[in-house]
């Protein structure tokens, strides 16, 4: 009995990925159409992006240098423009994954079909919201823990008096 009710799991578990495949094909291709396009405010700037956030246009104002005070400060409108688009292409990515998320989430985890092996979400970070701070800001400083010269006083060294042959040949 427990051996039917395994094969109808396993069964539903094959059509619902070979659905995923099926539509893996065209959900790419939609993906790689999607474009966002933003404006600055004062609509100095116009920024149009790809699904992963890469610039691919960008239109001043006749007047965006004037108007903005200079090219520097021009620079924090194209960040903005170019910011608010990357924001939603990333929205509409969401919302075009979503049903396959869902899809997926609905599927028996690892542990659920073999008892005591974990699940393999338990070995994926949450995702980190990257920074949109510029590359020189305070948010982005460096501390002890992210430099790698940092230096340990108190190191014990361990000596191996039991060598094997692959630790010789080296």
């Amino acid at each position: 009995m427990a051996n039917e009710s395994a094969k109808e799991l396993v069964a539903s578990l094959m059509e619902t990925l070979r659905e995923q495949q099926r539509d893996s094909a065209q959900l790419q291709e939609r993906m790689a159409a999607i474009t966002a396009t933003a404006r600055s405010s004062q609509d100095l700037v116009e920024a149009s992006v790809n699904s992963r956030g890469i610039v691919i246009e960008v239109k001043f104002h006749p007047e965006a240098v004037e108007r903005s005070g200079g090219l520097a400060a021009l620079g924090r409108y194209v960040t903005e423009a170019v910011q608010k688009a990357a924001q939603d292409a990333a929205a509409q990515v969401d919302e075009l994954m979503a049903p396959t998320r869902s899809r997926l989430e609905g599927l028996p985890q690892a542990n659920e079909l073999f008892p005591g092996m974990p699940s393999p979400s338990e070995f994926i970070p949450e995702p980190v919201e990257p920074s949109l701070a510029p590359p020189n800001s305070p948010e982005r400083q460096t501390t002890a823990a992210d430099d790698p010269d940092v230096y340990f006083a108190e190191v014990e060294t361990v000596e191996r008096s039991d060598s094997s042959p692959i630790d010789r040949s080296w």
